[in-house]
Formats: structure tokens, C-alpha cells, sequence
């Protein structure tokens, strides 16, 4: 949909392109009843119709979009991803099941039962023998039990084994973008919120994302206040604090 409608802002943006074209290259002055006068009047009040239509629609489009993200993320609050379980060792959905409940016993010293367990299977093709492993996704019964199971995954810490959040493919390229752009132990995910820590001058914060909006937003106050930082760095280095209390400016 958003393809289909650049392509028509595209078009009405060729179209007028055009139409100055054929003013310049007109050898008879355009008085305001000649027809090319009238057809550009006629285009421009069109033109500006239906942008504020594209504007609109657009808009209802992320509304409606972000509104089944968060339907989406919902629907995958019960689950975790286990990675780094060789193939070998689980291929079946009960092998994947045994391997899944072996890690939360053996590793993280938390006990599910197979009863609390909705399903578990791998996630996508196979891929070839030199690849990695598949993740694991195991959808639980209860939101508790999940809850216990991804609290507890930094006991993983010192192994090849990793638990995260099933995350929509939203939410997915605004962590991949937040770890880019802040140091990645600065960023971790919880209930499907994408967590920044950030020191400030006021001290810890921590934001949660859940659209690219919140993050471009974040990440322009960031910038401007990395600005004002290096705006107070340079006024200060420009000074020499003496005994007493004074100070004296380079400059």
C-alpha cells in the first residue's frame, strides 16, 4: 500500500514537472484564460486535494499498523526463543520440547513441566550443516511460567546458549536499530518493549520503544543533546578555574 501510494505522489509530482516544461517551452504568453493557465490552475487545486488525501491516509496506515503490532506482540507474550541447540539434538516438536525443558532444569534452575508447555518446534527452513541452529520457540500455558523462564536467562550468561523474546518484525528492526545505535548492553527487550538505559546529566533513564517513531524521536534528542554536551565541553575547556574561585578565559 505505502509502494502504491509513493507511486502515485511520484506521478503527480512527473506530472507537474510537465506541465512547467510545457509553460517554458509555450512561445505565447499565458494569460489567465488560456487554456494552459486553466489547466494548471486546475492541476495545482488537484494536486493539493489529494496530498492532503495521501497525508491522510498515511496516517491512518500507521495508526492501523501499530495497532496490529501491538495485537501481534500480545499473542506472542507466552513465548521465548532458545538459541544455540545444535539440530542434531532436537529436530521433532518433542524433541524440541525435551531439549527446551533440559535447559530451564539443568541451566537456569527452573522447573516447567511438560503440561505447562503449549508448543515448541523450530522456526523456519533447515539450513545447511554449517550454519546455526534454528532457534527453538516454546509458546508456554501461562504468562507466569514464561515470565520465570526469561528472568532467569542470564544464567546463560557463560554458555552457547541464548533466550530472548519472540519479537514481531517490527519490533525486531527497531532493536536492531537501537543496539546500532547505542552500546548493546545498553539495550535489552522486556514484554516486548525495546529497553534504553541511558545515562544523562540527571542521571540513569531507562526508555521503552515500541514504534520507529519513539525511536527516531529518541534518537534526535540524543543528538542534540550529544550537541549541547560538546557545546558546554568547548566553553569550558576555554576557561582556567583559579584559587577562590575565579576563572580565566582563554579566549
Amino acid at each position: 500500500m505505502e509502494a502504491r501510494l509513493q507511486s502515485i505522489e511520484d506521478n503527480l509530482t512527473a506530472f507537474g514537472v510537465a506541465l512547467e516544461a510545457a509553460k517554458s517551452d509555450s512561445a505565447t504568453t499565458v494569460a489567465p484564460n488560456n487554456p494552459l493557465a486553466l489547466l494548471e490552475t486546475s492541476f495545482n487545486l488537484f494536486r493539493s486535494q489529494v496530498s492532503e488525501e495521501l497525508k491522510q491516509i498515511k496516517v491512518e496506515l500507521s495508526s492501523h499498523g501499530t495497532y496490529l503490532d501491538r495485537q501481534e506482540t500480545y499473542t506472542r507474550r507466552n513465548c521465548v526463543l532458545l538459541h544455540g541447540v545444535p539440530e542434531a539434538d532436537a529436530g521433532t516438536e518433542e524433541q524440541c520440547e525435551g531439549a527446551a525443558l533440559r535447559v530451564f532444569a539443568d541451566k537456569l534452575q527452573v522447573v516447567v513441566t511438560s503440561d505447562q508447555i503449549d508448543r515448541s518446534h523450530r522456526l523456519g527452513p533447515k539450513r545447511g550443516p554449517a550454519a546455526r541452529p534454528r532457534p527453538i520457540i516454546v509458546k508456554f500455558i501461562s504468562y507466569k511460567t514464561k515470565k520465570l523462564v526469561y528472568t532467569n536467562k542470564k544464567k546463560l550468561k557463560d554458555t552457547h546458549l541464548l533466550i530472548s523474546e519472540s519479537l514481531t518484525k517490527l519490533r525486531m528492526e527497531i532493536l536492531k536499530t537501537a543496539r546500532e545505535s547505542f552500546e548493546g548492553r545498553n539495550v535489552w527487550t522486556s514484554d516486548g518493549k525495546i529497553i534504553v538505559k541511558q545515562e544523562t546529566g540527571q542521571g540513569t533513564k531507562f526508555v521503552s520503544l515500541t514504534t520507529k517513531l519513539e525511536l527516531t524521536d529518541l534518537l534526535a534528542q540524543t543528538r542534540l543533546d550529544v550537541s549541547r554536551f560538546s557545546g558546554s565541553q568547548q566553553l569550558i575547556s576555554g576557561v582556567t578555574y583559579q584559587r577562590g574561585g575565579g576563572t580565566t578565559s582563554h579566549t
